[in-house]
Order: structure tokens, then sequence, then C-alpha cells
């Protein structure tokens, strides 16, 4: 027996044969796929500027928890849509499974990523979260078909296909059951303008830069925020070098770096850069391309733990900020924002 979200049933095979979009961050993927299977096209950035996910903060004391506001924007976005929805906790099982997907809501799941064997990549995700879509159950073979717009790969990847059910629901049950269902019924998803969230998106990118330009590194504050956050993340993680703890911290910031959405943060701003037409898009994709081997630095210099090695991680860091302060700068200067 196949059992689909019945309002879903010819959108399903519709959706198998479209391209999976692709997101930076995994709930992000996972709502602009399901509105992507209901005819409406965003991108990632879309929700993710609507939402105010650009907002990067270093907790003080803590050493490396850097992050951005990436996940709860979803919820942002989901709520100023006025898009339904119910985010909760459930009893994982094959039967719940079937019912679920007898009802008109979408189903996202949130579970344990090492338990997805569709890409290598989730084998080395330790432990971290991860968001897919549901779509479809064959209970004849005892498999879901899933969709995940940000499979962890160097090169962000995508996926769509059956995977076992029992795979699901372990990674399910190990991140306590939860689920996210959005109502996405014409009668809601027509009252959603394309022309109006990309504006709504667009006058966000603007805000939000001069948020990230600002920063806050106040003495007394708890916590440091835009551009400066991550400098002051490295400067207190210079003082362990030659240490014991040295690799261990270091390993743990590129993997916060990398996946709490700090990189995440810069693709999603690239990719609202290139829907514009911004004249400065290519020189931020360069950008972008030497923050992402400025990390692959920065876990070098942690195996090696030689303080030259991390010098030289502190001097690429600073010379990229300047770059990335003076192309975003640019930006703010064209006064053409695509709206």
């Amino acid at each position: 027996m196949v059992v689909t979200v019945m309002y879903l049933v010819n959108l399903i095979n519709r959706g198998k044969h479209m391209r999976v979009l692709r997101s930076y961050e995994c709930l992000n993927a996972c709502i602009i796929n399901h509105l992507n299977l209901k005819g409406i096209t965003l991108s990632g950035s879309d929700v993710y500027f609507v939402g105010e996910g650009f907002f990067v903060n270093y907790e003080k004391g803590s050493l490396t928890k850097i992050s951005t506001e990436g996940y709860d924007a979803n919820f942002r976005f989901l709520e100023m849509m006025q898009i339904p929805y119910k985010f909760g906790c459930v009893n994982p099982t094959k039967q719940l499974l079937m019912e679920l997907l007898g009802m008109p809501y979408t189903i996202t799941i949130r579970m344990v990523s090492d338990c997805l064997s569709y890409d290598y990549a989730f084998a080395q995700t330790s432990g971290a979260t991860h968001f897919i879509n549901v779509l479809e159950y064959d209970d004849s073979r005892e498999q879901v078909y899933i969709v995940d717009g940000d499979v962890p790969t160097i090169d962000t990847g995508c996926f769509s296909g059956w995977i076992d059910v029992e795979e699901l629901l372990r990674g399910w049950i190990l991140k306590g059951g939860e689920l996210l269902q959005l109502d996405l019924r014409s009668h809601i998803v027509k009252k959603m303008r394309l022309t109006c969230v990309k504006q709504i998106a667009n006058k966000q990118v603007v805000f939000m830069i001069n948020q990230y330009l600002l920063g806050k590194k106040r003495w007394l504050s708890s916590t440091v925020t835009g551009q400066y956050a991550l400098e002051f993340m490295i400067e207190q993680l210079a003082k362990y070098v030659e240490t014991k703890k040295f690799t261990e911290l270091i390993i743990q910031a590129n993997f916060r770096i990398r996946i709490n959405g700090v990189m995440g943060a810069k693709y999603f701003l690239l990719e609202k850069f290139i829907e514009q037409k911004s004249k400065v898009a290519e020189d931020y994709r360069q950008i972008v391309q030497n923050w992402s081997r400025w990390c692959m630095l920065l876990l070098k210099s942690g195996y090696s733990n030689k303080r030259e090695a991390f010098a030289l991680v502190q001097k690429r860091l600073y010379d990229l900020m300047s770059a990335e302060e003076i192309c975003l700068k640019k930006y703010l200067q064209e006064g053409d924002y695509g709206d």
C-alpha cells in the first residue's frame, strides 16, 4: 500500500521530476521545496532575509559558540507570510507516518543526520540535526520518499528518492519525534505574492548588511555581533595555541562556522546578489570562496597546533574581513536592490 498526502497526490508525481531546490540551511530547504511543489518558487535567500536570518552572534566565554538566526528565520518567515503551521513532538511509528500522510498538511521531520545513508557526508556530521521532507510511504517496500535540499557536501547537494522507513524512524526518534506541518492548501497559498516576498527580502538585505557591518563588541556585553563576532572568537582561541585543548577547540569552531550558519549566511547573501544581478556579485563570489578556503586553513592550523600556523589564520581573517567590508559597502552604494 502506498500512502501519500492526499492533496499532493498529483503534485508528487510532478515533484519527482522537478529539480529539488538547493539551500544552505536544511529547514529553509524544506520550506522552499514544499512551496515549490505548490507552484510558489522562492529562493532560500528570500525566506532567509524575510525572516532576518543574517545576524551573526558569538557568546563570550563559550570559545566556539558562534551562530546566526538562520533557523529562527524560518518560523519568522512563516508567521510574516501568515502560513499556518504546527511544530511539536510526536511518537514516531510507521502507523503514525501513514496517518500524517493522510492529512492535508506537509510533513517535515527533524532527525539525527548520522542515520541517513544516501550520502557519505552524513557519516561525518557527528550527531547533527537535519530536517527532511517526507512525501510518500510505500508500505509494501517499507520505504519513504523524501526530499532533501541541503545535503552537507562541499558544494551543497540535493537528494530526492526512496529510503528505508527504519532509517528514517531511527533518526527521527533520536530527535524526540519533532515534526513541522505546514498548511499549504490553495486558499492559503493564493494569498502569497511572489513580488511582495522578494521586495521584502531585498529591503531586508540592505538592513541586515548595515547591521552586520556595524556589529557590536562592547566590553560589558555578553555577546559580540556582526562582522566582529568571528574576529573575537578567533582572538579567544589564539590563547589556546600549543595547548592540549587547541585541536579539539578548532575542530568544534570549524564545525560551527560551517554548520551553525556563518558560512551559510555568506552563501545566502551571494545567492541574493546573483538574483539581483548586482555589480558586486562576482567579487563577492570570490570572497565567499576565500572564506571557504579560510575555514580549511583554520582546520589545518588546529591539527598542526603551531603558533605560526594560527598567526596566518588570523592574518587571512583580517584581510578577508577588510575585503568583505569594502564589497558590502559598494553594494550599499549601488542603490538598485532588485525591487
